[in-house]
């Protein structure tokens, strides 16, 4: 019985050891992953300020033929994953 508690007492120690040595190699290298405030603009991306503005303009998008979504895309600068797949 005295032998079991001394097994024990050593795997508590080991995963002591081993949890603290995780922590403190984990801390070694701090990575600055802070995003931009104001992230880089691409002309191929649609952007909107608010969920209700882009509800609006899917609602449009999908009641649009294929030639006023062509239209839309033009005067936005964009193109849609629906024009990709036609």
């Amino acid at each position: 019985m005295k032998k079991l508690s001394f097994l024990q007492n050593h795997h508590l120690l080991f995963c002591a050891i081993l949890a603290a040595g995780l922590v403190i190699q984990s801390c070694k290298n701090q990575i600055d992953n802070s995003i931009d405030a104001k992230p880089a603009t691409n002309v191929s991306f649609i952007t909107f300020q608010t969920h209700e503005e882009y509800q609006a303009a899917a609602k449009k998008m999908n009641k649009s033929s294929y030639s006023e979504l062509e239209a839309y895309q033009r005067q936005h600068n964009f193109i849609s994953m629906r024009m990709l797949l036609l």
